[in-house]
């Protein structure tokens, strides 16, 4: 790696050295930083569903901006009247071509920013800058691990944010106007390279995912034998099933069936439990990733009911989104006292009726086939399953034994796969790593390119 020839001290820790002849100054020096503008149910009725015209333009929130990739969904059918006003009476904020947006409250906060090449209305949980200074260098700078730092220590409240007010006074590293053209021309190839290898990585997840959801859809429906005389299940989902197969209703088969509860911050006391949420749903492989688990304070009154047992499966009822609508479930693997958040409901299965494991790959089956999409009761920006009607469905499953040979099958199978899976995600993991350690290596002056 080649570097300037001096440096000097930034006077912050998160930066480091800089080269000697770069300046530091603070964000409101070099752009204009303005929020968004929030809509009111009445808005998002109306302004839902807008097609593309020369009268309108998007209206953007956090939810429309990748994480990884920056790219920005414009036609997410939102769109605001050009000439249209707040609920201030003052026209609705505009972030101009050229300017960058970053989300700055909430779970992805700091996380989520993009570069516009167009001109955009925004929601006020973004923060927009309008550069004084190279677009491209400033968004590169807003994207580095330099910034990230420097914005963890600022986060506060309890959903966690950064005013805009404290965000004009973060301090930015400034090159030399052809420096900064430079570092953004070589780190948009850079970024393009390691972008189109992460894509190349991330499709080939996607169709080992379809592989593997394809057998699970074969086998737990009509079974390992090939040869087995069949019947039409009379459900159109499922379509012929073993004629020994026997129906079952998926609510009769459980022993207890509960909503989540949130309950309080953690307070250090004998009410305090691990609460899992759907952050922690590792739905490749089916689990809870238990590496950081919430810790919540709930009275045992609120418990009852809705204790964890090693086996459970945990159902998704509210939240999802476009890529991954809800109703996931998940098994519930260890034998820690724990609860589910108010966003799952947790069953347990009466394996003297159904194996659990088999009830499990049956959801992952209506879930790729998308049947959850039927129980769907979105009357807000949330979606929320109808749980109680998911599970009065009917399914068709044979012998306990059987059930347990399937089970075994899919195991073996589905572990394969999650094994490849694993290893492309750890690849993609990687080239992200190494992308965000590029971009901050060449805009604090680390790297040189020029």
């Amino acid at each position: 790696m080649v570097g300037y020839s001096k440096y000097k001290y930034s006077g912050f820790s998160w930066i480091g050295d800089i080269p000697e002849h770069w300046d530091i100054k603070r964000t409101k020096y070099v752009a204009k930083l303005y929020n968004g503008d929030s809509l009111n149910d009445e808005q998002k009725n109306a302004y839902s569903d807008f097609s593309e015209s020369d009268e309108t333009i998007p209206y953007i929130a956090s939810k429309d901006i990748d994480k990884d990739s920056c790219s920005v969904d414009y036609l997410n059918g939102t769109r605001i009247p050009k000439k249209e006003k707040n609920t201030s009476g003052r026209p609705f904020s505009k972030a101009p071509a050229g300017s960058s947006l970053l989300c700055i409250e909430g779970g992805s906060a700091g996380k989520k920013r993009c570069i516009l090449d167009r001109e955009v209305n925004f929601v006020n949980k973004l923060c927009c800058f309008v550069p004084k200074i190279n677009g491209k260098f400033m968004f590169y700078y807003i994207c580095s691990n330099s910034y990230w730092e420097n914005f963890k220590q600022n986060l506060q409240g309890m959903i966690g944010g950064v005013t805009v007010t404290k965000l004009g006074t973060f301090p930015i590293p400034i090159p030399t106007d052809s420096e900064q053209k430079a570092i953004s021309d070589y780190l948009d190839a850079e970024c393009k390279k390691i972008d189109d290898l992460i894509a190349k990585e991330e499709r080939r997840v996607k169709l080992i995912e379809e592989t593997k959801l394809s057998i699970i859809t074969k086998v737990i429906t009509k079974g390992l034998t090939a040869s087995a005389s069949m019947k039409d299940s009379g459900v159109p989902w499922v379509g012929k099933v073993p004629s020994s197969w026997k129906r079952h209703r998926i609510k009769y088969d459980l022993i207890r069936s509960a909503a989540g509860v949130w309950g309080e911050e953690e307070k250090g006391n004998d009410d305090d439990i691990v609460c899992y949420r759907i952050a922690d749903y590792d739905y490749s492989k089916g689990i809870l990733d238990n590496d950081n688990p919430t810790v919540r304070n709930i009275p045992a009154k609120d418990r009852q009911g809705r204790l964890l047992k090693n086996g459970d499966l945990l159902i998704e009822k509210s939240g999802g989104g476009d890529i991954w609508p809800v109703g996931r479930v998940v098994r519930y693997n260890y034998d820690i006292e724990a609860v589910s958040s108010n966003f799952i409901h947790s069953i347990t299965v009466d394996e003297r009726k159904i194996d659990k494991n088999f009830l499990y790959y049956y959801f992952r089956f209506l879930y790729a086939n998308k049947v959850n999409l039927l129980y769907f009761n979105q009357t807000t920006g949330i979606q929320n399953l109808k749980v109680s009607a998911y599970l009065s469905q009917s399914l068709y499953a044979p012998e306990l034994s059987e059930q347990r040979e399937i089970v075994e099958y899919l195991n073996k199978e589905c572990g394969a796969y999650d094994a490849t899976i694993d290893k492309a995600n750890q690849q993609i993991d990687l080239l992200k790593e190494y992308k965000q350690s590029l971009i901050t290596e060449v805009v604090t002056g680390k790297r040189k390119v020029c």
